[in-house]
């Protein structure tokens, strides 16, 4: 049967910006009056969960459905949380929902305990780097119009001239999301039926 081959995951890449004079975001989240607020009423940014809103874009305009979703977090999302020192910042995260790229998982031993081979091939085909490029040029496009565009002072990250396709294979990331390592379905080599059962087995 077909398990273990076809794993698969969201690529996920991050654009980062300064934000101008006045916006704070979520910067001055260490201040203790947040977690008073926090504490006593249940509110205030202490109850964020980071990401403040979320967008469904199409990487190109000639595809028949929204490939990407983007994840607009008021804070620097490539830093340590713990920092005493945070800046104003505003983060977009591009995650890929259509990759080609594929890889595997693969039991080594009859043993449980033994952890098993996973191969990821994040980004292996070309094609979903052209994607994500294709996606963080679209979201340079939204921030550079209102509201956002008086929110921000500068990119930071990739950066003015920074080469996308360089950019995204330094720090992607996955979007923990993954699957399609077991078949499932009508085929015979499905390891699962259409019902999620084990075939085979009674």
């Amino acid at each position: 049967p077909r398990v273990g081959w076809g794993l698969t995951d969201h690529p996920h890449a991050w654009a980062t910006w300064s934000l101008a004079p006045g916006f704070v975001g979520l910067s001055d989240m260490t201040n203790p009056k947040w977690l008073l607020q926090w504490v006593i009423r249940r509110r205030g940014k202490l109850a964020n969960s980071g990401v403040e809103a979320v967008a469904h874009i199409r990487s190109a305009a000639e595809l028949p459905a929204c490939d990407f979703q983007l994840m607009i977090v008021p804070a620097d999302a490539t830093v340590d949380v713990t920092s005493r020192e945070l800046a104003p910042r505003l983060s977009i995260g591009h995650s890929y929902w259509t990759p080609k790229s594929q890889g595997s998982v693969m039991i080594r031993s009859s043993d449980p305990a033994t952890p098993p081979t996973v191969r990821l091939n994040l980004l292996a085909e070309r094609e979903d780097v052209d994607a994500l490029a294709r996606a963080m040029e679209r979201t340079r496009e939204i921030v550079a119009t209102e509201p956002l565009a008086s929110a921000v002072e500068r990119e930071i990250l990739p950066g003015s001239g920074t080469e996308l396709a360089k950019y995204i294979h330094d720090t992607a990331i996955t979007t923990f999301h993954a699957s399609c390592s077991v078949a499932m379905g009508s085929d015979p080599e499905s390891a699962l039926d259409e019902k999620l059962r084990v075939r085979g087995v009674d």
